[in-house]
Order: structure tokens, then C-alpha cells, then sequence
């Protein structure tokens, strides 16, 4: 027989004096009668449970000193409501069940306990550890959700509390609460009542609160599913969308982050507009959703989209979701900069319509913001890159030319050449001029590795092919973006055609977007493959531009905080 359990507060039974026999009306037309507080609620959840398959087997009866230890007297027998408990409930039932079927009841002791305190708290603690312990074993004992039954009736004020601490702590351990009554005599009768809405009231509140802090729909999910899709069905749309945009942040599933946040933002806006909405729990959401609109970045975003990854990032640093922020951060920021710039210049550097995406890319504007805007940038910048560039230029264009005037051609390029780049010209020259013949083949004399192809035309196709070993000292990429971040950064490069509050904005979110990149990297690396390279530019960043890439949260959110605040004006503390 599996476990399940009926779980309620034991008051005291009233003498003989006291007797009188009532009706509890449960459901209009159900009737169970008793004379003690626990009597009609036991009975209701002895057959509730009957009913539903899970017949009660185990009874956790909180238990006060005077019902456990008083003696009193009900028709001629004497013992405690505890013992008058037993009698009228437990023994009745296991006389019919089998052995291995047999009701227990365990019971949870409320204001005594060994070494005992005055303080409510370390009542409340006593009480705690022994539901919790019972809850343990069976737990871990069960291969099946343990159904359990709650009378909400009986107890002290604090016990009602205690009693709804308890609940939501059953809530968390994952059990199947089936059922929660409240019994009440008015007088001529009793009324046995389901409370369930208001655990469910609880569950909106928590699951919307869950929600808009943490971006989880976890809770209002559970709740969607206890409410049943044929209630209620406007705030079912509304729980839909919601647990539709949680889950595409969970999963960082950026292909689907628009369509998901537009069918939430229409689905809040379609929701809001209803002047009347029926079912307790849609009300309750209609008054929430002020909370929701102000706490998460909603806005009417439909012809930009973009404009909605700066405030989506920070509500995700906000949250506590670091790795969804930094994934929106380098993948969509760059279309976020690309539109709002919408600089000629800017676009001639990033040069879209010249990328070819491969699998690996996620969009033209990521792979024309942190690889073409920086190439560019340090290639037309940097001397070395412009030397590059002409050496192998001029080495293409004088392939077919006679011996004379490919010297000719290099002797005009080494007068014009940067002084420290003169001697790679003037090298080549003489390899020419030592090697070849006028009619551009090797000649019969020893020569270095380098100039071994038989004719001119090859040398220099060579010289084309690998100008990066004749310019030594190549710099990485790290050290390339860093240099056009110096470059976009300097008063004395005119980049942007005179705009240069554009350009130091630009130079800002390029130093921002590299230093989050590197962050990812080093925060989705499983391996300290690149640590090396990692650790230098981390240095660099932090001297250069008092910048820290740090992998605990807290430098995470100051990294991203920074980042986004050129585009956002907050004044919220990141020292939270």
C-alpha cells in the first residue's frame, strides 16, 4: 500500500458537559457529522482520499501539551484528546484494513519539547525539524509523489502561520497536495470548505514574483496546470507566453528570442485591454500585471526590435542571469549598434554586403562588428597594415614586368616607404637585383631558401603569397582589436569624417563589446587552453582602461553595468 497522509492540528475535546452532535455540510449536499472540532474534517478526508485512490495510512497530528497530557472525561471514559483521537478515528478505521494496511499516526509535538524555550521561534523550529524528518524517510522511501490532506481547522493563531509555513514547505519538497479543508459552526450546523485557491493564490504571487526577478516560470507553469486549461483559459494564454519567453532565455535560444518576447509583449498587451475578465486567479493577474510592465523591459519595439536588447540585458543582470546577458550582449548588441548608429562611415568600415556567413556565424552584423570594424580600423590606421597591404599590392601588380622595371617600380615604393619598412623594400631589391637575371630567371649562383623560385614572376607571387614573413612580427588579433580600440580612441585619427562624439562612442562600445567577449570565452572554456592569451588581455584591459574581466558575479554585473550604461541611464548601485 503506498504512503499518504492526512496532516491537521489536534484541539482540545471538550468534557461530557459539552457534547452535542452537528452536521458539517461539505459541497452542498454532503454530510458528515461530529462532535468534536476533528471529527467531520477527518471523516471528509478519510473518504476524500478513498475516493481519489489513496486511502490515508499515516496521520501527522500536531499535538499541543494539553491534548497530548490532560486527562478528561467523555461518557464515563477517561483519557486525553490525543487518546479519544485514536479511539473514535484510528482504531475505527483499522479494524476493517488489513495488517498491512493499518492507519499510523505520528504525532508532532507543538509547545513542549526537551530543554524547552520561550521562544516562539524555537517552537516554530522544534516543529519544523519533525515534520521534516518524518517527511524524509517517507520521501526517500516512495518512488511516487506522496499524496497528502490537510485540516486547516483547529490551532492557535500562530499554528495557523505555522500551518501555511508547513504547507508551502510540503509545496517545495514536490509532494501532491491533493486537498486542504477549513471546517466552521455557525450555530445550527457546520460547513466543510476547500481552501485550495488560497495556496494557489499564493502560487500566482510567488510565480509571478519568481518570475519577474528571476526570469523562471516555474512556479505559474505548476500553477497552469492545477488550474486546468478549460479555466480560466485568458490567463492560460498569458502563462503560456510567459513560460514561452522563460524558457527561450533559459536556453539561450536567441533564434527565437524576438518572436517569443513579441507574442509575450502582445499577449500582456491583449490581457490588459480586457475590461473584464472572470476567474480569481485572472483577476488577481490583472491587478499584477503593473508589477510585471514595470519590472521587465516592455515596450512597444515591433518596427526596432533592437532597441529592446539593452534594457533585456540588463533585466537579465538584474535577475541574477549572467550567462543569458552575456550571450544577448555579444550577439545581438552589435545589431543594437549598427541601426542606431547608421553612420555612412561606420557602415563603409563594418561592410556588410561583403560577408559571407558560415555556420559558426550568427549574423553579418556580429561577424561586421568585432572582425571587420576593428580589421578595418587597424588596417588603415596602423603603418604596419598599410605597409602590408602596399608591398603586397605592388608585388602583384609587377608579376609580368620586366626585371628593370620591377626595380624600378620597388626603388620608387622603398622613397616613399616609413623609414623602419624601407629596409624590407631595399632587401627585396637587392634579392632581385643579385638573384635574377634580366630576363627574370635564376641565376647560377647560391642563393638564401626564400628566393628559390626559378623565375622572378614566382619570387614574387611568393613575396605576395607570405608578405607576413617578410614583415615580421605579426600581431595577433587580440593585440589588432586592442590597437583599433586605441586608434578609435585618439584625438588625432579623424575616422568618423569629423564626428568625433560618435566616435568616442563607438570607441566605447568596441572596448566594452571585447571585454565581454573575452569574459564569455573565459566563462564557457572548460579548458585553460587559451588562459595565457586570456590572462593578457586581461591585463591589458584593466591598466589600460581600468576595466576588470573577472568570472565571479559580481564583476560579471559591473562588467555588463558598464557596458550598457552609455545606452541606458540608470542609478541603480552595482555594488549590490
Amino acid at each position: 500500500m503506498k504512503n499518504s497522509i492526512m496532516l491537521f492540528f489536534l484541539g482540545l475535546y471538550k468534557g461530557e458537559q459539552n457534547i452535542k452532535e452537528g452536521e458539517y455540510i461539505y459541497k452542498e449536499d454532503i454530510v458528515y457529522k461530529g462532535i468534536q472540532t476533528a471529527d467531520a474534517p477527518t471523516r471528509c478526508l478519510f473518504e476524500c482520499s478513498e475516493n481519489d485512490g489513496n486511502p490515508i495510512n499515516k496521520i501527522f497530528c500536531i499535538v499541543s501539551k494539553d491534548v497530548y497530557t490532560r486527562q478528561i472525561q467523555i461518557a464515563n471514559k477517561t483519557g486525553t484528546s490525543y487518546e479519544f483521537f485514536i479511539r473514535e478515528h484510528v482504531e475505527a478505521i483499522n479494524q476493517s484494513r488489513k495488517d498491512n494496511e493499518k492507519v499510523e499516526i505520528i504525532p508532532i509535538y507543538y509547545d513542549f519539547k526537551p530543554e524547552s524555550s520561550e521562544k516562539i521561534d524555537d517552537y516554530a523550529l522544534y516543529i519544523y525539524q519533525q515534520i521534516s524528518n518524518e517527511f524524509s524517510k517517507l520521501i526517500f522511501s516512495s518512488k511516487e509523489k506522496i499524496p497528502v490532506y490537510i485540516d486547516y481547522t483547529s490551532g492557535f493563531r500562530d499554528v495557523s502561520f505555522l500551518m501555511t509555513s508547513i504547507i508551502r514547505y510540503l509545496q517545495f519538497i514536490d509532494v501532491d497536495l491533493k486537498k486542504i479543508i477549513y471546517s466552521k459552526w455557525s450555530g445550527k450546523n457546520g460547513q466543510i470548505y476547500d481552501i485550495d485557491y488560497i495556496y494557489n493564490m499564493y502560487e500566482l504571487i510567488n510565480g509571478v514574483s519568481e518570475f519577474v526577478n528571476t526570469g523562471n516560470a516555474w512556479q505559474l507553469k505548476k500553477l497552469y496546470e492545477k488550474i486546468g486549461a478549460d479555466r480560466e483559459p485568458k490567463i492560460h494564454n498569458l502563462i503560456d507566453a510567459i513560460n514561452d519567453f522563460s524558457e527561450t532565455l533559459s536556453l539561450c535560444a536567441l533564434l527565437k528570442l524576438e518572436s517569443s518576447y513579441n507574442k509575450l509583449i502582445a499577449t500582456i498587451a491583449a490581457f490588459d485591454k480586457e475590461e473584464k475578465v472572470d476567474g480569481l486567479y485572472s483577476q488577481m493577474f490583472k491587478t499584477m500585471l503593473s508589477i510585471i510592465k514595470d519590472k521587465m523591459p516592455i515596450a512597444d519595439y515591433n518596427k526596432k526590435q533592437y532597441l529592446m536588447y539593452p534594457k533585456l540585458i540588463w533585466w537579465c543582470v538584474e535577475n541574477g542571469m549572467m550567462q543569458q546577458a552575456l550571450t544577448i550582449y555579444t550577439e545581438k548588441m552589435p545589431i543594437y549598434y549598427l541601426n542606431v548608429w547608421n553612420d555612412k562611415e561606420i557602415n563603409n568600415l563594418v561592410d556588410l554586403n561583403s560577408i559571407e556567413l558560415t555556420e559558426a556565424d550568427s549574423s553579418k552584423e556580429v561577424k561586421g562588428f568585432y572582425g571587420n570594424l576593428y580589421d578595418n580600423v587597424y588596417k588603415k590606421y596602423d603603418d604596419k597594415e598599410v605597409f602590408k597591404s602596399e608591398l603586397k599590392a605592388i608585388s602583384e601588380s609587377n608579376k609580368k614586368m620586366p626585371k628593370f622595371k620591377v626595380l624600378d617600380n620597388f626603388r620608387k615604393f622603398s622613397r616613399k616607404c616609413n623609414v623602419k619598412y624601407r629596409q624590407v623594400v631595399d632587401k627585396i631589391i637587392e634579392d632581385i637585383d643579385k638573384y635574377y637575371g634580366n630576363d627574370g630567371r635564376l641565376k647560377g649562383v647560391e642563393q638564401p631558401e626564400y628566393t628559390a623560385a626559378k623565375n622572378l614572376t614566382k619570387y614574387l607571387n611568393d613575396l605576395s603569397n607570405c608578405v607576413n614573413k617578410v614583415v615580421k612580427g605579426s600581431s595577433t588579433t587580440y593585440e589588432k582589436k586592442l590597437k583599433a580600440i586605441e586608434i578609435m580612441l585618439s584625438d588625432d585619427n579623424d575616422i568618423l569624417a569629423g564626428k568625433k562624439d560618435k566616435q568616442k562612442q563607438v570607441a566605447y562600445a568596441m572596448k566594452y563589446y571585447l571585454a565581454v567577449k573575452v569574459l564569455r570565452n573565459l566563462v564557457n572554456h572548460a579548458s585553460d587552453k587559451n588562459s595565457d592569451k586570456d590572462t593578457d588581455i586581461k591585463n591589458v584591459m584593466q591598466q589600460k582602461y581600468d576595466i576588470e574581466i573577472g568570472t565571479n558575479v559580481n564583476s560579471i554585473r559591473k562588467l555588463l553595468y558598464d557596458a550598457l550604461k552609455q545606452e541606458l541611464e540608470v542609478k541603480e548601485s552595482t555594488e549590490k
